[in-house]
């Protein structure tokens, strides 16, 4: 019953969605792209999730095509995403020699609706108007999540965690599987904010209620790497954005201070190791060791097919079905190096293009963000698996194509 009850509701959103988007196309889209995050509530209920959350996807790439071929100012050759579209071409390539075509399909449909955020991010804006209200819609996605995740909160219903040392608590996590991804898409929705409120000249205090709404929620999922990488981003940002300069040294000292506990709890876990403990850190570097000896020389070209990891790791290494837990030996491993090359080549072009416009920071502070966005995106990747998740890499997709495009607007002005 549950079941259906779930199914129809994602149903009826993605003809609603539908349904606004011919009327009002940024409407819409963002409509789909909210109530497709709401949808990660599957992943927890065994709930047709891969159909639903499959459908989504396919929906998203539908309108990106129909906007493709119905709109003769749709552009489809950007330089930040141009060398993506290598990617997927080498992560097809790598679909055709896979063992699993099931979940190398199931991939390849979500690293392409990542292309389709970017691209039709990019396109729904034609005026520096669009941009703002690209990013009322992009905030107001992240509502219902929101709301679920004050509501773990509040009944301290979530993921329950214990570590060696004796520790035990709950982490939210909202509508998704694991408190990393809720964190993840929570520090984006804090970039997003970061720019709006650059935008925004009245009623900004609804807009700071959402930030600190936010932060509150990032700190109670305990994801400690974003707790790092956002803490820098927002340092970073301050260097370009005046107004926040005063907000971020004051919210620094209070995040240092309220976090200090963790802080001192998570180098204890280093300093004090136990012969028999294993840390996060052991944990990662073992899976990758065996995982480049054991599985690897096996196949280093294409890999063993995007989004096979999980059964390689179970095939080659003494863990069972467990993701790599770092994004850059994960599509080493599933589409080989040319598919790590190409997607370096990504990255490497897109920092590229930020220090060609470096002497744009001043007055142009979208370069600021995307600065900011490929920062994080980099960095996180080196401790966690998001690239290929919608509701996690498709939100920094998302923003890092409304950046793009405020850039290039801005710049024309």
């Amino acid at each position: 019953m549950i079941c259906l009850i779930i199914t129809t509701l994602c149903v009826i959103s993605i003809l609603t969605g539908i349904i606004i988007y011919i009327y009002n196309p940024i409407a819409g889209f963002y409509f789909i792209v909210g109530a497709r995050i709401a949808a990660e509530y599957t992943t927890t209920t065994n709930c047709n999730q891969t159909i639903i959350l499959g459908s989504y996807a396919i929906v998203i790439i539908i309108i990106t095509i129909f906007s493709i071929l119905h709109n003769k100012n749709f552009q489809l050759n950007i330089a930040p995403i141009n060398t993506y579209y290598l990617f997927i071409f080498i992560s097809l390539l790598s679909s055709a020699l896979t063992d699993d075509l099931f979940s190398s399909l199931s991939m390849l449909l979500k690293i392409t609706c990542l292309l389709a955020f970017f691209l039709m991010s990019y396109n729904l804006i034609d005026s520096k108007e669009k941009i703002t209200e690209s990013l009322k819609y992009f905030t107001y996605s992240s509502i219902i999540p929101i709301i679920y995740g004050i509501y773990q909160l509040y009944s301290g219903t979530g993921l329950h965690v214990s570590s060696f040392w004796g520790y035990s608590g709950t982490h939210i996590l909202s509508f998704f599987s694991h408190p990393n991804q809720f964190a993840f898409y929570l520090a984006i929705n804090v970039f997003a904010l970061i720019i709006l409120i650059q935008n925004t000249t009245k009623n900004k205090l609804k807009l700071y209620l959402h930030l600190g709404i936010i932060l509150v929620l990032i700190v109670f999922t305990f994801s400690r790497s974003v707790w790092v990488l956002l803490l820098a981003c927002i340092i970073i940002s301050s260097f370009f954005y005046k107004k926040l300069r005063f907000p971020v040294i004051i919210a620094s000292i209070l995040f240092t201070l309220f976090l200090s506990s963790a802080i001192v709890g998570g180098l204890t876990e280093f300093i004090y190791k136990e012969k028999e403990q294993v840390t996060s850190v052991d944990f990662r570097l073992d899976m990758a060791t065996q995982l480049l000896n054991n599985a690897f020389p096996e196949r280093p070209i294409l890999g063993f097919g995007p989004g096979t990891s999980l059964s390689v790791v179970n095939k080659y290494t003494s863990f069972s079905y467990l993701p790599p837990h770092n994004d850059y030996i994960r599509i080493l491993i599933e589409t080989g190096s040319l598919g790590l090359i190409s997607f370096l080549l990504f990255l490497i072009v897109n920092f590229s293009l930020i220090i060609i416009n470096i002497r744009q920071f001043r007055n142009n502070n979208y370069i600021a963000i995307i600065l900011i966005l490929m920062f994080f995106l980099t960095t996180i990747m080196i401790s966690t698996n998001h690239i290929g998740f919608i509701s996690t890499s498709g939100m920094w997709f998302l923003l890092f194509g409304i950046a793009h495009k405020g850039y290039k607007l801005y710049k024309q002005t």
